[in-house]
Formats: structure tokens, C-alpha cells, sequence
């Protein structure tokens, strides 16, 4: 776990709750990327963790991660979508 992908994993935790407070007081242009940084940890992580439960089997090691992406890039913005009209 002491590569890039392994502490993704670790300060997943940490690093995806920043990105989407940084995304929440960013501009337009600006919380997409921070949105998309959130997105690229989760799918990292699970990504690692697939990895290490998985190993390298197909499709699994691909469609997970992939899938894990597109859900918090979905998750992320209905829930910034849903505070602006809440405040």
C-alpha cells in the first residue's frame, strides 16, 4: 500500500470530504474539476481495493473503479445541485 494507489486509499476519507467542500465554494468552472478530483480518489481506491480482493481479473478490475466514478460524479452533483436550492 505504499504507492500512489494505496494512499489513495488511506486519506480517501480525508481528501474526498475537501474536494466537495472545495467544490461547494468554488465557481462553475472549478467545482467540476474539484468534482472530478473526488471522483478520480473514489475510483482510485476502489480500485486498490479491488485489486488486492480481485487481483487482476476481468472485468472487475475495470468496471468497478469505472463505475465507482460515474456514481460519485452523479452523487456529488445532485448533492451540490440540491444545497443550492436548500439555501
Amino acid at each position: 500500500l505504499m504507492s500512489v494507489g494505496g494512499l489513495a486509499l488511506v486519506l480517501g476519507p480525508v481528501l474526498v470530504p475537501a474536494h466537495w467542500w472545495a467544490a461547494k465554494r468554488s465557481r462553475t468552472a472549478e467545482r467540476v474539476l474539484w468534482l472530478l478530483f473526488a471522483a478520480a480518489t473514489v475510483a482510485e481506491a476502489v480500485w486498490v481495493a479491488t485489486y488486492l480482493t480481485a487481483g487482476e481479473s476481468e472485468p472487475q478490475i475495470w468496471l468497478l473503479p469505472l463505475t465507482a466514478f460515474f456514481v460519485t460524479i452523479a452523487m456529488s452533483a445532485l448533492g451540490l445541485t440540491w444545497q443550492k436550492k436548500s439555501s
